[in-house]
């Protein structure tokens, strides 16, 4: 089966392919409803742009990505009010990509902004496990601007992190009487300080029992039941 091309993606958007085109190398010239669709039929056709044909272009995109895990956190919609704030008074646009906790959500982001050739990405991945993050490579390797958000996938990139360890002591000093201490993933970082942090503030009067979920709502909420 030969691989798909603009003609492809065109014929089924309902688009010329110098749309389909521009969509890929200048993003902020199509309107967001058909840019969304032209992306949304590239990723389920597995198309992937001339990156190296594009490499002439030496003007990034007026695109912002964010990559977040689940945007249900009320920090997240906190965050993308203030991005989309203050990307539209610079003349940004921003793409925001909720992967639900899948792994391959994530890597299709990632490939979909290094498509766009985009400014730069705010990015909390699913985890904060530095081992096994090889899909984070060809992000690193872009010339995207990237800042890390909460979670972090590499040491060698700025990023914006809460004291997990110190906001665990914050909550283990409320404590009182039977304690059920819901955290992350049992390999997260940040659950291993957050509940050291608690564990370490707990007054002597404190039961604790520790659960280990998911950092995703729903996927937790199972786990709880």
């Amino acid at each position: 089966m030969s691989k798909p091309s603009i003609k492809d993606i065109a014929k089924i958007a309902g688009v010329t392919d110098i749309t389909v085109s521009r969509a890929f190398t200048s993003p902020e010239k199509v309107k967001k409803d058909t840019r969304e669709k032209i992306l949304r039929i590239a990723q389920e056709l597995n198309y992937t742009p001339n990156l190296s044909a594009r490499s002439v272009r030496s003007s990034k995109s007026k695109i912002i990505g964010l990559i977040a895990d689940d945007i249900f956190n009320p920090v997240y919609a906190f965050l993308i009010k203030e991005l989309n704030a203050i990307a539209e008074r610079e003349g940004y646009s921003v793409m925001i990509f909720n992967t639900n906790g899948c792994f391959s959500s994530e890597e299709a982001a990632i490939k979909t902004l290094i498509s766009y050739n985009a400014a730069g990405a705010i990015v909390s991945p699913i985890s904060d496990n530095l081992i096994n993050q090889a899909h984070f490579e060809r992000l690193i390797k872009s010339s995207i601007k990237i800042i890390q958000f909460d979670r972090q996938f590499s040491e060698q990139l700025p990023g914006v992190f809460i004291d997990s360890y110190y906001a665990g002591e914050l909550v283990g000093s409320r404590a009182t009487g039977n304690t059920l201490i819901v955290g992350g993933p049992r390999n997260s970082m940040i659950t291993r300080q957050r509940i050291n942090g608690i564990l370490q503030k707990l007054p002597e009067d404190a039961i604790p029992t520790v659960v280990y979920s998911d950092y995703h709502f729903e996927k937790c909420c199972k786990i709880l039941k």
